[in-house]
């Protein structure tokens, strides 16, 4: 082995170490709070189906024929799915509200939504709606909860049909006081 080939190799020694001492440097420092130390954290996630459009309706025979054979049903029900209006209160104050649309090519898929917000620390009172329904302005699910959060907390508001409405789910499950 030549001397250009030690130099060679012990340049890429020396920047290896560097690189591998920055990153390890990096991985533990500096120290990254999300939330403050006095404050928690509130999310609001999921995806939901609303109701369908409109009504289902049967097929006269005369429509079934006029279908292949393999794509023949009872009924012809609307592919789109209504708009979801979500709100959520926090002592009285809204700290999340819209109206999301269906995703996919023909409005038929789920609504998706996403919100967090950092609260002081301490006992609040939520309320949470949601309507999924078709020409209403009354919200089908509601929901009244008080919470005690403590520094550094993160409450997620999750939403499950079979389960009747929302479902609070606290990520430090030893902090969580949910009544």
């Amino acid at each position: 082995m030549n001397s250009g080939n030690l130099v060679r190799y012990g340049g890429q020694a020396i920047f290896y170490l560097a690189f591998v001492a920055v990153v390890a440097y990096l991985s533990t420092s500096p120290v990254h709070t999300f939330v403050p130390s006095d404050h928690a954290r509130v999310t609001v996630t999921f995806a939901h189906l609303g109701e369908r459009e409109g009504e289902c309706r049967p097929l006269t025979e005369e429509e079934k024929a006029a279908l292949p054979p393999n794509m023949r049903v009872e009924e012809k029900c609307p592919r789109g799915r209504v708009p979801i209006t979500v709100e959520i209160w926090l002592d009285g104050e809204m700290i999340y509200g819209d109206t999301i649309a269906p995703t996919g090519l023909h409005r038929d898929g789920r609504s998706y939504v996403y919100h967090a917000v950092t609260v002081p620390e301490g006992r609040h009172y939520l309320t949470m709606k949601m309507r999924d329904q078709v020409e209403t302005d009354e919200f089908n699910y509601v929901q009244k909860k008080e919470v005690t959060l403590q520094g550094g907390q993160s409450l997620v508001i999750d939403f499950s049909a079979q389960a009747g409405g929302f479902v609070l789910r606290n990520v430090d499950l030893e902090a969580a006081d949910v009544r």
